[in-house]
């Protein structure tokens, strides 16, 4: 009788969390990237790639991301390596690779994805994304962090 109860519990709060991340793909329509401080909106963008995410810890710092909820439609290792840095209280995203699915694990952070994907490609489709290449090699978001960061600056304006 208890495990039965368990598991029905279970399922209530997978379709639960499958509603929420539903509701939340939605609300990002034209946006990349939310995230939510107090289910208030902390930042939104419609700039594409690693710029939003590292905006975030520039102009608001890891202290007030921390217990955050971000909503991003597509992760990869490295926004995931950043978005560890911040201490979220949940993830939620459309496409997530297996890579950043290790690193949430990892960190323990909660996360819901539409999908999951071996690796997320550069635009052309053609190879890695350039900033899953500048952190293949790397496990802790704060050299990530700096990687990153060089890795946007290389790009120009």
């Amino acid at each position: 009788m208890k495990r039965e109860m368990c598991q029905e519990m279970n399922e209530m709060k997978d379709a639960e969390s499958e509603s929420v991340l539903l509701y939340f793909m939605q609300k990002l329509n034209d946006r990349s990237l939310m995230i939510l401080k107090e289910g208030k909106p902390l930042l939104e963008s419609q700039e594409e790639g690693m710029k939003p995410l590292l905006t975030a810890l520039k102009s608001f710092g890891r202290t007030r991301l921390r217990g955050t909820v971000v909503v991003d439609k597509i992760i990869g290792k490295a926004a995931a390596l950043l978005i560890a840095y911040s201490e979220p209280r949940e993830v939620y995203c459309g496409t997530l690779s297996q890579r950043a699915e290790s690193v949430f694990r990892r960190h323990r952070l909660t996360y819901h994805a539409e999908r999951i994907v071996p690796e997320i490609l550069c635009r052309t489709g053609d190879g890695l994304c350039p900033f899953e290449k500048a952190v293949q090699d790397s496990e802790t978001p704060v050299k990530s962090y700096r990687a990153l960061v060089l890795k946007v600056l290389s790009f120009g304006p």
